[in-house]
């Protein structure tokens, strides 16, 4: 699929492979971040700091985060899309 939230197109790809039958292995790959400039990785995006300053590791941690409580039925709305996220205040 595209992902459409940086200023030029990157790809997102997942695969997944059933491990037994309450377990599930999600693998993601997001490429082409070879076409943003140095500058467009570092400014702010969803997350303070841009994709150069952590944001890319912390969002994807998140939205992992996220499609496991989904699937649990332990989903938090929290406060935003980034609200409550691992890290998402720096730490």
């Amino acid at each position: 699929m595209s992902w459409n939230i940086t200023s030029v197109a990157t790809e997102v790809e997942l695969r997944f492979t059933a491990l037994g039958p309450a377990l599930t292995r999600v693998a993601v790959e997001h490429r082409g971040w070879e076409a943003l400039t140095e500058q467009q990785l570092a400014a702010d995006c969803a997350l303070p700091g841009g994709y150069a300053g952590g944001s890319f590791d912390r969002g994807w941690a998140h939205i992992l985060a996220c499609l496991t409580a989904a699937v649990d039925g332990t989903i938090d709305t929290g406060a935003g899309a980034f609200g409550g996220a691992p890290g998402a205040d720096g730490s």
